[in-house]
């Protein structure tokens, strides 16, 4: 895509990994062709290395499911 309208300082992080069984469900059918799984996020953090960026991504990323799947077991009910 097109960037040259974000800020000089914003910078698109891709990684590529093999396609785990479990997340082969919400894989699309590129993704299942090749047997990897793409990722991609943007950051305006002006600090730190990519691969401090992609642990942190990659972190928070295992977290949100886990938040997803309490809201909906009713957990912010108690």
């Amino acid at each position: 895509g097109d960037l040259s309208a974000w800020p000089a300082h914003h910078k698109v992080i891709a990684r590529k990994e093999p396609l785990h069984p479990r997340h082969l469900k919400d894989a699309s059918a590129y993704e299942v062709a090749k047997g990897m799984r793409y990722q991609t996020f943007a950051t305006n953090t002006r600090h730190g290395q990519a691969q401090f960026l992609d642990a942190r991504h990659r972190k928070h990323a295992r977290i949100e499911p886990k938040i997803r799947d309490q809201k909906a077991s009713g957990m912010r009910l108690l």
